[in-house]
């Protein structure tokens, strides 16, 4: 009956028009269908005495059988000369169809069967119909697949070849394909791209699909309004109003091969360098993973040049060595460094003190001092003392970059004496350690004391001054013998 039906529209059928009446065929053989089924099944409720059409009421009240000429009164009940039961007559018994119920009951089940088949056929031709012209490339957006779908590998990222028959695709028409490959694909779509992971490749597909459940499942979020598509992910809109819904599928308007091709290739031949700072600076070891993943375009790690960005941002301070140069002989290195403003005044009105610590024998000096500007003064003090005793000059001295030791007086006073003066590197207290570390242990004796002996902060300059004298008495670990 379908192919009469459509046969009598051949002149004005076309191959856009042929789904449309394939759908309005089949959904009148399922109405017909449905219609006998239910003709079947109907059955009579009524019990009240039947008047059939071959009896006819006369004056008297009473009814006569035109066929049989048989009289009832109207209280009459009739009954049924087949099963005996009354409100019906024989011919229209239903005791005759039972045994047809039955066989058409089981007749209707392989009918049924027959007719699910029919649907799936119907179906595949309109799917076949709808592929039967139109481009071959590009890829349509599909809420029924389950995974993305490529019938060629030419442009994908990265494949894993699978051997035939590992895995199918199954078709609504209960048919299936081999899966020769899965793997990753960059989809380009007016120069916004998607990376597609875990694409099916089935070559004998005809159109290549994008899973709607597997973008979602990748966060991204899928909008169908009118006839165009929208793909965003976080809030953020990726593909807006770009596709057109062409045979009833909305088809991405993916670029064509040739700028595809152009495009991969820019992004092919980008530098590791610049994916380095496109992905924040990571390490190459990520980078090649990502480029395994196919997230990423192959990096060449000969090609990687150190990145000065990671040498500033990236560089920490190791440890200094347990092993350091240290004098030969007396005052060859002196090392001094100002410790102070303390918040409490001694009685004499000092605020700092300076050391002065000879790096061969670790014998101190200290001074009390109201001002830093005081270093130079109390420096001469000090080299005029030790030179006179020990009969030596000074040759190097070591501090910090405070302002005291860095003005052009200390400086000018070192040039004339020819000594040199040797300056750490900002924020590394460690080059000068000894000094450093002798203001922390003098701090500590003197915190020690006055809590000992309950004495207030003013005494601290006493305490900083006994401490030091207490210390160039003691051996140290540098020296195991006493200054």
């Amino acid at each position: 009956m379908a192919v009469i039906a459509l046969s009598l529209q051949f002149d004005t059928l076309t191959l856009e028009k042929l789904p449309i009446q394939l759908a309005i065929q089949q959904e009148r053989l399922i109405k017909k269908n449905d219609a006998e089924l239910m003709n079947v099944q109907e059955k009579p409720t009524n019990l009240a005495p039947i008047r059939s059409k071959n009896f006819k009421k006369k004056s008297d009240g009473k009814f006569k059988d035109n066929f049989a000429g048989t009289l009832r009164t109207q209280g009459t009940v009739v009954k049924c000369y087949r099963c005996g039961k009354p409100g019906y007559i024989k011919k229209n018994c239903m005791t005759k169809f039972s045994n047809k119920k039955d066989n058409k009951s089981q007749n209707n089940k392989n009918k049924g069967k027959d007719h699910e088949n029919y649907n799936e056929e119907v179906i595949c031709v309109v799917s076949e119909c709808l592929f039967a012209d139109g481009d071959l490339t590009g890829w349509w957006v599909d809420s029924g697949a389950t995974r993305h779908i490529a019938k060629t590998k030419e442009d994908m990222i990265h494949m894993e070849n699978l051997s035939p028959g590992m895995q199918k695709v199954y078709m609504g028409n209960n048919s299936y394909c081999d899966v020769m490959g899965v793997g990753t694909y960059r989809l380009n779509v007016d120069g916004t791209s998607i990376i597609l992971t875990e694409v099916l490749y089935v070559p004998s597909m005809r159109r290549n699909l994008v899973s709607v459940p597997a973008l979602t499942g990748k966060c991204f979020e899928v909008r169908f309004v009118s006839e165009k598509v929208t793909v965003g992910k976080h809030g953020r809109t990726m593909f807006d109003e770009k596709y057109v819904k062409e045979h009833g599928m909305f088809k991405l308007n993916e670029m064509n091969k040739s700028s595809n091709s152009a495009y991969i290739d820019c992004a092919m031949n980008v530098s590791t360098n610049l994916w380095h700072e496109r992905l924040g600076h990571v390490s190459i070891n990520k980078m090649k993973t990502l480029a395994q993943q196919g997230i990423i375009p192959d990096i060449n790690v000969n090609d990687f040049t150190k990145c000065k960005a990671c040498l500033y941002g990236k560089m920490t301070r190791k440890p200094f060595p347990s092993e350091v140069i240290r004098a030969t002989d007396l005052l060859e290195i002196i090392h001094t460094d100002i410790c102070g403003h303390f918040r409490v005044q001694t009685h004499s009105g000092k605020l700092y003190f300076i050391t002065f610590i000879d790096d061969f024998s670790r014998f101190g000096y200290i001074y009390l001092i109201k001002y830093k500007s005081e270093a130079l003064e109390k420096f001469k003090e000090y080299k005029y003392e030790v030179e006179r005793q020990l009969g030596k000059n000074i040759k190097v001295i070591r501090s910090d970059r405070g302002g005291e030791y860095t003005s052009n007086e200390f400086l000018e006073h070192c040039k004339d004496l020819e000594i040199n003066s040797q300056r750490t590197m900002p924020r590394i207290p460690q080059q000068n350690g000894v000094a450093e570390r002798c203001n922390r242990t003098l701090l500590n004796m003197v915190r020690s004391m006055l809590a000992g002996a309950q004495l207030p902060k003013v005494f601290w300059g006493e305490a900083v001054l006994t401490a030091m004298y207490t210390i160039n008495r003691v051996p140290c670990k540098a020296v195991p013998t006493t200054p």
